[in-house]
């Protein structure tokens, strides 16, 4: 056992960290009071502190991760005790952050959902229009799918619905496009619907 020098509360050996600098190879103040104390520090001297770490870190280039990977490779059961306790005294933000990523996961995988369904409806569509080639590739195919799934996240995220054109359309009345990925860009609705099946040349 052992008294904290700031609380003077006395403890059990566990609970001060390792200064190999005093006679007992433990710190003089709790790990408690001296997290207290190393925060507080830390805000007085926030502009000092931060050039200091910026400027070690300079010095030393990934050390620090490395350091940090190293300890919580090596302290795995400690690191799992001091989370529960953290989500045992703040359940309400547990709570909170687990909401958020239900609601993040939802919307990828609606967004997933709807994009993947309008990538195989474009797919019969282009095969009964005789525009998907013969040679288009399975990479070419996971190139479409992921325009379509990335113009159903844009419209999910900007509350704004956006399709997946045919920059040289598909039934223009001067040449008729592919449906391949390099041929495809995402546009409004209402940009779509403005350009309608005209081939629009973009002047450098």
């Amino acid at each position: 056992m052992k008294e904290c020098k700031i609380c003077t509360k006395i403890y059990d050996f566990s609970r001060f960290y390792i200064n190999r600098a005093n006679s007992d190879g433990l710190d003089k103040n709790c790990r408690e009071c001296e997290r207290a104390r190393r925060r507080n520090n830390y805000l007085k001297h926030k502009d000092r502190e931060i050039a200091y770490a910026k400027k070690w870190n300079e010095k030393n280039p990934g050390l620090a991760r490395k350091m940090s990977e190293n300890w919580r490779k090596n302290n795995l059961p400690r690191r799992a005790a001091t989370q529960r306790e953290w989500a045992r005294k703040n359940k309400h933000k547990v709570k909170i952050s687990a909401d958020k990523t239900t609601k993040k996961k939802k919307e990828a995988d609606l967004a997933l959902f709807k994009g993947t369904v309008a990538f195989k409806q474009s797919i019969q569509c282009a095969k009964k229009r005789n525009i998907l080639p013969k040679w288009i590739t399975k990479a070419h195919l996971n190139e479409i799918k992921a325009i379509y799934i990335k113009a159903a996240r844009i419209s999910q995220e900007t509350n704004t619905p956006h399709d997946v054109d045919h920059i040289i359309p598909i039934h223009g009345k001067i040449v008729t496009g592919l449906h391949v990925p390099w041929n495809l860009q995402i546009l409004t609705h209402k940009e779509n619907a403005a350009k309608s099946n005209k081939l629009i040349l973009k002047s450098n």
